[in-house]
Parts: C-alpha cells; sequence; structure tokens
C-alpha cells in the first residue's frame, strides 16, 4: 500500500511539472515569436483612425485634413468587398462601398471615421475598420489663368498670392483680336480667384492690383490645395481714322469700350471734325453713325443710346466741310474750320486768324455771305471795335459755313478789290467742296 502510494504520488509530481514546463513555453513563445514569424496582430478597435494601426510612413496624427491627391485605405475586417484603396480626387469627394459619397478633402481623418462608423453600423452589426492614409499628398497649389508659367507649385509655408504670381512667372503677355499684341498685361486689369477645397470649397476674390501693391487684406494667405486662378478682362483692338489727334490702333477693356472711351485714348476730336456724324464700321459690314456733339460739347451724360464697341472695329470721325475765311489785316489770314457742334462768332473767327493786327480798322470790318435763297452775296460792314468796347452782341454775329471775314487797313471798305482779291480764295473752296462731297 504504502509503495503504491509513493509510486502514485511521484507520479502526479512528474505530471504536474510538465504541465508547468508546457504552460511557460508557450507563455513564452507568444512573448518572443520565432525568428522569422511575427506575434498575432492586436485587434483595432471599431473606427480607430489613420495612422494608429503602426503603418510605415503612416500619418499619426488623427487631426490631419485630408485634402486632394490623398491616397487612403478603408480596411473592414472580414469584409474585403467593402475595403479598398481611394484616391481623394479635386472635388475631394469619395465614392466608398456600403458608405456611398463621402465629403473628405477639408475634413479630419478623425471626423470622416465617425462618418464611416455611422454608416457601416447599418449594414455591419459590429463594425472594425482602419482608415489609414496610404499615401499622403504632396501639399501643392496650383496657378491658373493668364500667367506665364501656369501649373501646381510646392507650397511653401507663409506664401500669399503675391509669392505664388512670383513663382509663375508673373503674369503673361495678352494676344487680342486678329493676332493683334497688346503691351503687358496691366494688374489692376486682373482679378485673382481664390478656391480652398472642403465640404464647402470658400472662394474669395480680390483685385491683383491690390494684391501685388501691398493691400494685406487683399493679398490672401494660401493653404495647400487652394486653386488660384488670375483672369484678365478681355481686351478689343479698334482702329481710329480721321479727325482725331491720335489716330491708329486702340485697345480697350471690354467692360469699359464705349465709343466716348475710344475717342478720349484718341487724344480727342480736331477742329475740323463732323463729330455729328462718326461712323462705326463694324466685321460683319454694318455700320453705326454716332452724333457726339451732346456728350463732346452739351455734357449729356445718358450713353444708353450709344452702340457698343466690337472686336475688329473701324472708327472715322469724318473732315469738317463748313470753314470759314479770314483776311485782311490779322495776324494769320486762311481759311478755318467750324468746329461741330459749336456756333462759331465773328470774334471767334478773328481769334481764329490770332487776332487783328495794329493798323487793323475794327470800326470797318467786312462780312460777305452767299443768300442760300437767291445764291446772291450780301455784304455787311461791322463796327466790331464797339463790340470790344460796349459789349453789344449784336456787333457779333454768328457766322455760317462759306462766310468771309475781311478786315481792313482804312476807314472805308473798297469791295471791289476784296471781291478780286477773293476770286482765288472762292475758285479754290468751290472746287474743295466739290472734291469732298
Amino acid at each position: 500500500m504504502h509503495g503504491t502510494s509513493l509510486l502514485e504520488r511521484f507520479t502526479r509530481t512528474c505530471v504536474a511539472v510538465s504541465v508547468l514546463a508546457l504552460s511557460a513555453s508557450v507563455a513564452l513563445s507568444q512573448v518572443n515569436p520565432p525568428a522569422g514569424q511575427q506575434a498575432p496582430a492586436a485587434q483595432v478597435p471599431a473606427g480607430t483612425a489613420a495612422g494608429q494601426v503602426g503603418q510605415p510612413g503612416a500619418i499619426t496624427d488623427p487631426n490631419y485634413v485630408l485634402g486632394p491627391d490623398d491616397l487612403v485605405t478603408l480596411a473592414v475586417i472580414k469584409h474585403p468587398e467593402f475595403s479598398g484603396d481611394f484616391l481623394v480626387p479635386p472635388s475631394g469627394i469619395v465614392d466608398l462601398p456600403v458608405v456611398g459619397r463621402l465629403q473628405l478633402a477639408g475634413r479630419t481623418v478623425e471626423a470622416v471615421s465617425a462618418d464611416i462608423m455611422i454608416a457601416l453600423k447599418k449594414r455591419l452589426l459590429r463594425p472594425e475598420f482602419t482608415l489609414t492614409i496610404k499615401l499622403p499628398r504632396v501639399r501643392r497649389v496650383y496657378a491658373l489663368g493668364d500667367l506665364k508659367l501656369p501649373g501646381f507649385y510646392d507650397f511653401r509655408p507663409g506664401w500669399r498670392i503675391s509669392e505664388l504670381v512670383a513663382a509663375a512667372g508673373g503674369l503673361a503677355v495678352a494676344l487680342v483680336g486678329n493676332g493683334v499684341q497688346s503691351t503687358s498685361l496691366q494688374m489692376y486689369d486682373c482679378t485673382v480667384t481664390v478656391v480652398s477645397p472642403g465640404e464647402h470649397p470658400l472662394i474669395r476674390q480680390v483685385n491683383l492690383g491690390d494684391a501685388l501693391t501691398g493691400v494685406e487684406s487683399a493679398n490672401l494667405p494660401l493653404a495647400p490645395g487652394d486653386t488660384v486662378t488670375v483672369a484678365s478682362v478681355r481686351l478689343l483692338s479698334v482702329y481710329v481714322i480721321g479727325k482725331v489727334n491720335i489716330p491708329g490702333l486702340k485697345l480697350l477693356r471690354a467692360d469699359n469700350a464705349g465709343i466716348l472711351e475710344v475717342i478720349a485714348m484718341s487724344g480727342g476730336t480736331t477742329v475740323d471734325a463732323v463729330s455729328s456724324a462718326v461712323e462705326i464700321r463694324h466685321l460683319d459690314k454694318t455700320v453705326d453713325v454716332v452724333n457726339l456733339v451732346p456728350y463732346l460739347f452739351q455734357h449729356d451724360t445718358d450713353k444708353s443710346s450709344l452702340p457698343a464697341i466690337r472686336q475688329g472695329d473701324v472708327i472715322e470721325v469724318p473732315e469738317s466741310l463748313q470753314k470759314v475765311a479770314v483776311l485782311g489785316m490779322v495776324k494769320l489770314a486762311g481759311v478755318f474750320p467750324l468746329e461741330d457742334g459749336r456756333p462759331v462768332t465773328l470774334a471767334d473767327a478773328i481769334s481764329l486768324a490770332q487776332g487783328p493786327m495794329p493798323r487793323a480798322r475794327l470800326s470797318r470790318v467786312g462780312l460777305m455771305r452767299v443768300d442760300p435763297v437767291t445764291k446772291k452775296g450780301i455784304h455787311y460792314t461791322i463796327n466790331f471795335g464797339d463790340y470790344l468796347r460796349k459789349g453789344d452782341a449784336r456787333l457779333n454775329p454768328l457766322l455760317r459755313p462759306g462766310d468771309i471775314v475781311y478786315v481792313p487797313e482804312t476807314n472805308s471798305i473798297d469791295w471791289g478789290i476784296i471781291l478780286a482779291s477773293l476770286g482765288t480764295f472762292s475758285n479754290a473752296y468751290y472746287n474743295y467742296q466739290q472734291v469732298h462731297q
């Protein structure tokens, strides 16, 4: 009995030691796995955010803001059909399995994970998943529009509109109309639109000139993913001929393209211009005839009736055939145009001739005109000296086209001599009118 009892005790002790040794071995193998094997992966809690699963190079900050070109991995445990890699597009919206269309750009990983959890719970009892940034995007900003070097640029901390425009080479040179090249665009002729991605994209617009000249509120700070578009106003090319001070090709803003602006760019009309019959010839061969007298001389501000200027227009300001002659004892005798739309008096005509000479007899100024009905000449003698002394408006008559003013040297006017001397002028003036009509 004692022998058997001792044998049983020994056997039980050996078994117990073996069990303890085996348990210790198993425990050690779990803590330190054999070479070439990995420890079992820890179970990831449901809704774990990107980077918290220990992927090499993954973003570990749950506050990381997703944006276009981020490559994210959604791994739903035991449901590979709900998993996959997804590239965030420029719109920032990704179509995820089960979850559906979800805004990623502009939101943190943590916020997106919360939405995924809500969607998965509608299909799975206890969803477990990971949202990982497999490949973070390059931090870029995009420069578009009227720039010399549009494209994308690696974002640098502290960048504003001015830095991006400089990196893109500044403003481009505009090609306008039929291959007519303008000078470099003016910065104040351009607007800048900054679009920042997000669930509700932020759109801001400023004037480029303000942004580049130190207006801090206009020189907006940029962030990765922003798209900056520089847009200039459209320019029109028109050609101006005829009686303006500076004829030739004109480039003007499409948002401020009016006939009055074109005339102003041309230095205004000359004194012998017919401002009441300015022609605007369009490329479609239609013609608009415009009376600019109310706007140039009568200060009319209602421009609603003026025709629009179009690309390629030719604008002609015709020459006036309405002229008067001032002869005799004046400093600059000759033929002078009557400015269209402006009444010209005897005093105006003598002023055009640079005034009387010292030996002039202003008390006997002669005026000859042709009666429009009888076509016969009518002669007047006017005491212009009294007008200068007394201001009597009756002695300063309005002149008509074709009038001839003669300032004599003596107190008496010999009309025979005057008419003889005017023969050459009358013939030349008549021939001039015939040629130009």
